[in-house]
């Protein structure tokens, strides 16, 4: 008998989506802007749930830099907003919602958002200069403009502290390798990856899952092509403290 042949590996640049040149359009429209530095950087994620992702253009990454949302819908690109600062913002794919949050001396100010549905979805705004008691000014807690006390401050917020939540925004740089992998690579691993090669992820991950919730670890992971094969890697994160590593496979 005749040795099986292996199955014809799926070049990821050829997995098409209808959202692909209309951001590569939008990207390219950005660089040749004002606002444009070799600073700025951009993302694709989707953060409305619909299986559709966003792009994601963060201008730079100084402390007054919020990321510019787009969505494609209908044939077409919209803005759905300015978030975040530091060029960033925080999500939670668990939940699909935006936490943007800004902590200064003493204070926090923060707007929790979704995309569910659109326009941009104000679901909370808080803010709190409870750290600021030492500096001798006037205490106060706000839940959407409103002065509460304490307790009603940190009961609003409590479903939200908790998330598990990426940082947004810089995944990518801009130069044209960088925009053609991010466009044309980052999401297509689902239909490059096999079924085999699917279940042997999927056993890795879940015993890590498992692992970290007995530690007590916040742990992650991400699919990346790290040797330029068009297989991509997994690579496992022990968590966001600084001596947590992260594992290749």
């Amino acid at each position: 008998t005749s040795a099986s042949t292996p199955a014809e590996k799926t070049d990821p640049e050829s997995i098409s989506f209808s959202w692909q040149a209309p951001y590569e359009e939008k990207i390219n429209e950005f660089k040749g802007s004002d606002g444009y530095t070799e600073t700025s950087a951009f993302d694709i994620i989707d953060v409305s749930g619909d299986k559709t992702p966003e792009l994601i253009i963060s201008p730079g990454n100084e402390a007054t830099a919020k990321c510019l949302i787009y969505t494609y819908k209908d044939d077409a690109v919209s803005e759905l907003g300015e978030i975040g600062n530091f060029g960033t913002f925080s999500y939670c794919p668990e939940t699909n919602v935006i936490k943007d949050e800004f902590v200064g001396n003493g204070f926090i100010l923060g707007k929790i958002y979704s995309l569910k549905t659109f326009p941009l979805n104000t679901l909370l705004s808080y803010s709190d200069n409870s750290d600021s008691a030492s500096m001798g000014g006037e205490i106060y807690h706000e839940i959407n403009g409103v002065h509460v006390s304490l307790a009603e401050y940190e009961e609003a917020i409590a479903p939200y502290s908790a998330l598990n939540t990426i940082e947004v925004g810089r995944r990518f740089t801009m130069g044209d390798n960088a925009i053609n992998y991010g466009l044309r690579y980052s999401e297509s691993w689902s239909a490059v990856l096999d079924k085999d090669q699917k279940k042997l992820c999927k056993e890795k991950l879940e015993a890590e899952l498992a692992l970290a919730q007995e530690e007590g670890r916040n742990g992650a992971f991400d699919f990346c092509d790290l040797n330029g094969d068009k297989t991509p890697e997994l690579i496992i994160s022990a968590g966001n403290v600084p001596e947590a590593v992260c594992t290749v496979y």
